[in-house]
């Protein structure tokens, strides 16, 4: 069975690519840093073979447990890999925002992209 490992799985766009590659016969990772919710995904039919947890993109060590946990439950197959997951702050893009939400923001969409990609 082929597998796709999502980031920010747990709604949105995220979930929708989810649901596309569970209906295509994928196994899929659900990830998201609302890891209990993706554990709710789990009950749907369409997610019988699907593995849930945690994953927050902006931080290197989460998203390394994140892929070894799916790697484990996929015996280190992985033939997709979606990172979707960021953070958005409604209103003016970061005008008015402290310098957190807008670290946030980049670490989240940009940075946390670049971890999810495999070093030589």
């Amino acid at each position: 069975m082929k597998t796709a490992f999502v980031t920010g799985a747990a709604q949105g766009i995220g979930l929708a690519i989810a649901r596309r590659f569970a209906q295509a016969g994928y196994r899929v990772g659900l990830f998201d840093i609302n890891d209990a919710r993706c554990h709710e995904l789990l009950g749907e039919s369409e997610f019988t073979h699907a593995i849930a947890g945690h994953c927050d993109v902006r931080d290197k060590a989460s998203v390394d447990a994140a892929l070894a946990y799916f790697s484990e439950a996929t015996a280190g197959r992985l033939d997709v890999l979606v990172n979707n997951a960021g953070v958005l702050t409604a209103g003016e893009p970061l005008r008015g925002t402290n310098s957190c939400d807008g670290r946030c923001q980049c670490d989240g969409c940009d940075t946390g992209l670049l971890r999810g990609l495999p070093t030589p």
